[in-house]
């Protein structure tokens, strides 16, 4: 996993057409939750096309309990 991770982070500073949400997703596997929500920031500073679905994608299951999840669900204007 962290091989992953550690290959989506140079891809993506190279410009590749990597999701920041997708080294979210990996961070939060790994527990990494303060990880985590700096790519979901980046994510959602670049408007990401993924972001309206954080509700509802399975992905991120396991971070939806952070207090961050919420905060960043209100900053992307999802309903409650």
């Amino acid at each position: 996993m962290r091989e992953w991770a550690a290959t989506d982070e140079a891809l993506y500073r190279k410009g590749e057409p990597i999701y920041p949400s997708q080294l979210a997703y990996i961070y939060g596997i790994l527990g990494e939750n303060d990880r985590a929500f700096l790519w979901f920031q980046k994510s959602y500073e670049e408007h990401t096309a993924d972001m309206p679905f954080l509700q509802v994608d399975p992905t991120y299951d396991d971070l939806r309990s952070d207090p961050r999840f919420s905060d960043l669900e209100r900053r992307v204007g999802l309903p409650k």
